[in-house]
């Protein structure tokens, strides 16, 4: 045994030298080998990020649902306001009414036909394209987050 290990600590310098063993990388310390790991381990870590973003995104698109469905059903449908319509889209909402008066001209100005809605709280609304349709205002809302103002919202009347 102690033969067997003296020979082969001998020859272990000798076969490294070795142009076969050389060509296999049986010994070797490559730089390149080791980076294609790292690079391996980063994209993995890439993969898994995305994944947890997409697992975000999900479970943001069912909380959003959640919440529409939550508003479809705040009140029986059918109902009206006094202005005859029961869903509003509104680009902004405002106490002061020097702002408000700005913004409603502002958004005039642009080409559409607004109104102003106050609520309980004694907020200013500038809203358009009154519906009694759900369907009808949230395809108007995404219409308008796109194309004017992101931070519009649909307000029901009771």
């Amino acid at each position: 045994m102690k033969r067997f290990l003296l020979v082969l600590i001998l020859t272990a310098p000798l076969l490294n030298a070795c142009d076969f063993f050389q060509k296999k990388n049986l010994f070797s310390d490559n730089d390149d080998s080791v980076q294609l790991y790292q690079e391996k381990q980063d994209s993995l870590e890439f993969v898994d990020s995305i994944k947890e973003l997409q697992g975000q995104i999900s479970q943001l698109k069912r909380e959003n649902q959640m919440l529409l469905d939550s508003v479809r059903k705040s009140s029986p449908k059918g109902t009206t306001t006094s202005d005859g319509y029961r869903y509003h889209v509104i680009l902004g909402s405002f106490k002061n009414k020097g702002y408000l008066n700005s913004y409603n001209r502002y958004v005039k100005e642009k080409g559409f036909s607004t109104h102003i809605l106050k609520n309980k709280y004694g907020f200013h609304m500038v809203a358009v394209e009154p519906t009694n349709n759900w369907q009808a205002a949230v395809s108007t809302l995404k219409e308008l987050k796109e194309s004017f103002e992101e931070s519009a919202w649909i307000y029901a009347q009771r």
